[in-house]
C-alpha cells in the first residue's frame, strides 16, 4: 500500500472520529463558608476545584505562585475513570503541596509540577481559576480588547461572564465601553450568563445614551424571550431616545410569547412613537400577536400613553382592532378610542368599515348605540345607517335606529333617510317601532311622507294602521 493512500486513510478516519460538536459543559457552584467548590462536567471528564482564598498564576499561566490570606487550592481531574488530585496549601506566603494519582501520593517534584503544567494553561480558559490576576495582566497589556479577546478564545460561559464582571469593575475608557458591550454580545452564548453580566453593570454600559444602539444589536441574538425582555427593559429604563425606537421595536418583533411581547411592547409606548412607528407596531407586530387578550391590552395601552394620536395615527388603531377575532375584545377596544381620541371623518370612515367584520349584530349594537351619544353623531348618520343596514338582526337594528332619535340630534332631512331605511326591515313588528319613533319625534310634512311612504312595506294591517294613525 503506498505512502499517499496511507496518508488518505488516516485523515478520513481522523475525520470519522472527531465530534460533530463542542461538548456542553455542565457548571455547579457552591459555597461554604469562605471556600467555594466548582464541578464542570463535559462528557466523561469531571473537574472539580475548591478554593479558599485568590489564586496568582505565573505570567505563562502555567504554575500556581500565590493563593490569598492563607488559603488553599484544590483540583481533582477525573477522565474516564483515571484521577488526579494536587491540594496546595498557603501559609505566611509559602506553598505546600500534596499530589495524588489514583488515591496513591506522589512526589509533587517532578510529576505533580508537570501535570499541573500540562493542565493549567486550558483550565485557566476554562475555569474562573486565576481570574482576578490574569484580568489584571491582560487589561494592563491590551486594555479592554485584550481581555475580551481572551474571553473570546475562552471555553465556558461561566468564566467568560466572570473575567467580563471583573473586567467591569476597572475604570474603563468611555471608547472601550461599545467595544465591550458587542463583545458581551457576541462572545458569550448562554443567554443566563449574558443577562447577569448585562443587568449588573448597566448602570456603567448604558449610562451613555449614545451607545443604546450598540447594546440593542448585542442582545439580538438572545434566543429566550425571557432574558431578551429583561434585556429590552434595561434600554427601556434608560429613557431610550426616540433615535432607537425603531430598532428597539424590531427586536422586540422578534419574540415570540405573547405575554413578553405584550409586556415590552406596554412598557415601550411610554415614549413618544412615530405615525410610522405606530404603524410598524400596530401593523407588523400587532398581527404577530395571537391572543385578543394580549392584543387588546396593548391597544389600551396605546390609547392611555398616546392621548394625541394623528389621524393617521387612529387609522393604525382601528386596522390593529380589526385583526383581534374576538367581537367582545375588538368592540371594548373601539368604545376606547372613541371615548378616548378626537377622529377625523377619514377615522370614521374607517371605523364603520371595520364594524362590517364584526359577526355578532349584539356587539354592533352596543357599540352604536354608544356612538350616537356623541355630539357629533350627526355628522356621520349616514354611515351609522348604511351599516346598520347591513345588520342581519332587525332586533338590533331596531334598537340602534331609536337609540338615534333619542338624541334629538338629527335633522328633517336625516329623519326622512332614517324612515326611508327603515323600510328594507324584514319584520312588521320592528319596523312599526321605528317608524312610530320616527313619526312622534315632532316630524314635518316631508318626514311623515317618508314614513308613509315606508308604511306601504307593511304586510300586517294592524302594524300598518298604527302608523298610518300615527301620520295622519
Amino acid at each position: 500500500m503506498s505512502l499517499r493512500l496511507l496518508l488518505a486513510l488516516s485523515l478520513g478516519l481522523i475525520s470519522l472520529l472527531a465530534p460533530v460538536q463542542a461538548q456542553h459543559t455542565n457548571v455547579h457552584i457552591s459555597s461554604r463558608g469562605g471556600s467555594t467548590e466548582t464541578t464542570y462536567q463535559t462528557g466523561n471528564e469531571s473537574i472539580k476545584i475548591e478554593q479558599d482564598g485568590e489564586v496568582q498564576l505565573s505570567a505563562d499561566d502555567r504554575s500556581i505562585t500565590g493563593i490569598t490570606g492563607d488559603g488553599y487550592f484544590r483540583i481533582k481531574k477525573t477522565t474516564f475513570g483515571n484521577t488526579r488530585e494536587l491540594f496546595i496549601r498557603s501559609s505566611g506566603g509559602t506553598l505546600t503541596h500534596e499530589y495524588r494519582e489514583g488515591g496513591r501520593q506522589v512526589p509533587f517534584e517532578p510529576a505533580g509540577r508537570a501535570w499541573l503544567a500540562d493542565i493549567l494553561p486550558d483550565l485557566v480558559r476554562s475555569t474562573t481559576i486565576g481570574a482576578q490576576s490574569r484580568v489584571d495582566r491582560l487589561y494592563q497589556k491590551g486594555g479592554a480588547r485584550g481581555v475580551m479577546n481572551e474571553i473570546a478564545a475562552m471555553k465556558s460561559d461561566h468564566a467568560k461572564a466572570r473575567y467580563a464582571e471583573l473586567l467591569l469593575k476597572k475604570d474603563l475608557k468611555e471608547s472601550e465601553i461599545p467595544f465591550v458591550i458587542e463583545g458581551v454580545g457576541q462572545h458569550i452564548g448562554s443567554d443566563h450568563y449574558r443577562y447577569e453580566v448585562f443587568k449588573s453593570n448597566s448602570s456603567k454600559l448604558l449610562a451613555n445614551p449614545q451607545h443604546l444602539g450598540n447594546y440593542l444589536s448585542a442582545i439580538k441574538t438572545v434566543g429566550s424571550d425571557h432574558y431578551k425582555t429583561g434585556l429590552v427593559k434595561l434600554a427601556l429604563e434608560r429613557n431610550l431616545p426616540a433615535a432607537y425606537n425603531q430598532q428597539a421595536l424590531q427586536l422586540i418583533a422578534t419574540i415570540e410569547s405573547d405575554h413578553y411581547k405584550s409586556e415590552i411592547l406596554k412598557r415601550m409606548l411610554r415614549n413618544n412613537l412615530s405615525d410610522e412607528q405606530l404603524e410598524f407596531l400596530l401593523g407588523k407586530m400587532l398581527g404577530q400577536v395571537e391572543s385578543d387578550h394580549y392584543r387588546t391590552e396593548i391597544i389600551t395601552v396605546v390609547l392611555k400613553e398616546q392621548p394625541k394620536l394623528s389621524p393617521t395615527g387612529v387609522d393604525h388603531v382601528i386596522r390593529g382592532i380589526s385583526q383581534t377575532t374576538s367581537d367582545h375584545y375588538a368592540t371594548e377596544s373601539l368604545k376606547r378610542l372613541v371615548s378616548s381620541h378626537q377622529l377625523s371623518s377619514g377615522n370614521y370612515e374607517a371605523l364603520f368599515g371595520m364594524l362590517n367584520k364584526l359577526g355578532s349584530d349584539h356587539y354592533k349594537s352596543e357599540f352604536m348605540r354608544m356612538l350616537v351619544k356623541d355630539k357629533d353623531f350627526g355628522k356621520h348618520f349616514g354611515l351609522l345607517l348604511r351599516e346598520t343596514e347591513r345588520m342581519d338582526s332587525d332586533h338590533y337594528r331596531s334598537e340602534i335606529l331609536r337609540s338615534a332619535l333619542n338624541t334629538n340630534q338629527l335633522s328633517d332631512e336625516q329623519k326622512a333617510s332614517l324612515a326611508k331605511s327603515a323600510a328594507t326591515i324584514k319584520s312588521d313588528h320592528y319596523k312599526t317601532e321605528v317608524l312610530l319613533k320616527v313619526c312622534s319625534s315632532g316630524a314635518s310634512a316631508p318626514v311623515k311622507a317618508a314614513v308613509q311612504e315606508s308604511a306601504k312595506s307593511i304586510s300586517s294591517t294592524h302594524y300598518y294602521g298604527s302608523v298610518m294613525k300615527c301620520v295622519q
